[in-house]
């Protein structure tokens, strides 16, 4: 991971970032959101809210995103004067990686939750309908979805003060970067989960597995059979299920296995003081 000092250096004056004014989408609130994190730490960093996009403005500014309609690499990263290109937050990310400004390790952690953000504000596949219709089934309103949480932010009403909106861009910044740190500390825990994966001790039998390490999304790293798993855990020992539904947890009590400390009522989770109680019944679902 690059140190603050490595990306100081790319940009050792005061970063001018230009948008668009008026209402803010995610795309935009997420670039500014990386540029500020990554570049400079944030304390100087100008974001100008505009669409007058003078000659001067251009020659000041060091990026200008999701306005203009010019898409350059360089400077501009506006993706409105071609359908084919995705939208500013994805043009940004993949700038700053190829200047060197994020690693692979940072730009893979967010590249999906970025692409996401991207297909949501271009439209990809009509994905606006798509919510529109998971929203109708599941009766959560569309504001539920990331990129609707930060356009919900807006503060557009005739009455409300300029300031306000101002204040709301600034709030919806603040929760990106929050956000990206999550996205970030979601990569980190993969890369160790994967390395706690590969250095620990296995067992496996039939459709149930074990593994001597603390071990999260299991079911991403263990063969298709695997049905039941078992691994240490922060209490002691987990008992863990692929679908709940589909292979509950057999039925058991405290007093067949002492050690049992909690089981959960929905039977896809169990925690056990001993090792040994989990590898017992690992045997038995394993066939």
């Amino acid at each position: 991971m690059l140190t603050s000092s490595k990306r100081r250096e790319m940009f050792p004056q005061e970063i001018v970032i230009v948008v668009h004014d008026g209402p803010f989408h995610a795309d935009e609130v997420f670039s500014t959101a990386l540029l500020e994190m990554f570049l400079n730490g944030g304390d100087r960093v100008l974001v100008i809210r505009t669409r007058d996009i003078s000659d001067a403005l251009v020659e000041s500014a060091t990026f200008i995103i999701d306005v203009g309609y010019i898409f350059d690499d360089v400077k501009h990263f506006d993706h409105h004067q071609d359908k084919g290109l995705d939208a500013s937050n994805m043009l940004i990310l993949r700038h700053l990686f190829k200047i060197g400004a994020l690693d692979q390790d940072e730009y893979f952690a967010l590249e999906p939750l970025f692409q996401e953000i991207s297909n949501v504000d271009i439209n990809k596949d009509d994905i606006h309908v798509k919510i529109g219709e998971a929203a109708a089934i599941t009766g959560f309103k569309e504001n539920t979805y990331l990129s609707g949480i930060i356009a919900y932010q807006n503060r557009m009403d005739p009455e409300s003060e300029p300031f306000e909106q101002e204040l709301a861009f600034r709030g919806a910044v603040e929760m990106a970067k929050m956000v990206i740190h999550a996205q970030l500390y979601k990569g980190w825990s993969k890369r160790k989960n994967i390395q706690r994966w590969n250095k620990g001790e296995k067992w496996e039998e039939g459709y149930s597995m074990y593994c001597d390490e603390n071990i999260l999304h299991w079911k991403d790293l263990a063969p298709a059979n695997i049905r039941y798993f078992g691994c240490k855990s922060s209490q002691g020992y987990a008992l863990l299920t692929k679908d709940s539904r589909k292979y509950p947890l057999p039925m058991f009590t405290r007093e067949e296995y002492p050690s049992l400390i909690f089981r959960n009522s929905a039977n896809f989770f169990a925690s056990f003081k001993s090792k040994e109680d989990v590898l017992k019944i690992l045997q038995i679902v394993s066939q």
